[in-house]
């Protein structure tokens, strides 16, 4: 190293000029003491921003999250029951007083009173019939009777009498007739109701609540999402079917 003051030549490591006693100043030195200074400024400025980076990440990521709901509608496939009414055939039937005519008459047959009731029968049926053929006094009170049961074809008339005890003058007679009562039936139209399944398609409206990330908005992949599903809706209403009536 050659001294800059007198020009006389050095060792590179002297610290003061062997001829005219200058000092020297190793800028090298100087230099990797400032590279070492800078490497450690560097070091401890990458640790604090590492730190911050570290704090902005928990702050972002880690702390804790917001709850979004959204309901979306779900179709699905269910099993349903539903009813029609189905006509049939039955049969009803109801007593009734048949049609009939009731005529009496009298004859004197050796001191006694011949009694003649004619009974015509009007219904498309046999009838049976019970008749009572009497005498009474003039204050109807009864002085002899006869009962009998008898059936008459449909459409008949007959003839049915009695001798009975005479009646002194003032007297009276008579034929009471009691039908039994018949039945008419007859065929008439009723419902009933048949339950029935059948595959639908319906409609639920689901809630979804989903945990996000409070500032960014998205879900993590540690974040839950569930699930409420909804009341079962009908997409395609139902119906009521009614078979065709029997004519």
């Amino acid at each position: 190293m050659k001294c800059p003051k007198c020009n006389a030549n050095n060792p590179d490591d002297a610290t003061f000029c062997g001829e005219c006693g200058y000092k020297f100043t190793h800028k090298k030195k100087e230099e990797k003491e400032d590279k070492k200074v800078s490497k450690e400024s560097s070091g401890s400025s990458k640790k604090v921003l590492l730190i911050i980076g570290i704090i902005i990440v928990f702050l972002i990521v880690l702390i804790p999250h917001k709850t979004i709901i959204r309901t979306e509608q779900v179709p699905y496939q269910a099993t349903e029951e539903y009813s029609i009414r189905e006509p049939y055939l039955d049969k009803e039937c109801e007593k009734k007083e048949p049609s009939y005519n009731r005529e009496q008459s009298m004859e004197w047959v050796n001191g006694k009173v011949k009694v003649i009731c004619t009974i015509t029968n009007f219904e498309s049926v046999p009838v049976k019939f019970q008749y009572t053929l009497s005498t009474s006094n003039e204050l109807y009170e009864e002085v002899d009777s006869y009962i009998n049961y008898v059936t008459i074809g449909a459409g008949q008339t007959i003839k049915k009498d009695a001798l009975l005890a005479s009646i002194i003058s003032g007297g009276h007679y008579g034929c009471q007739v009691e039908p039994e009562y018949t039945e008419e039936c007859y065929t008439i139209t009723k419902y009933k109701d048949i339950i029935k399944t059948r595959e639908s398609t319906k409609m639920r409206t689901d809630t979804i609540y989903t945990n996000v990330n409070w500032l960014l908005g998205i879900r993590m992949p540690w974040l839950g999402e569930w699930k409420e599903e909804g009341q079962a809706k009908y997409y395609y209403p139902l119906e009521e079917e009614e078979s065709v009536p029997y004519e």
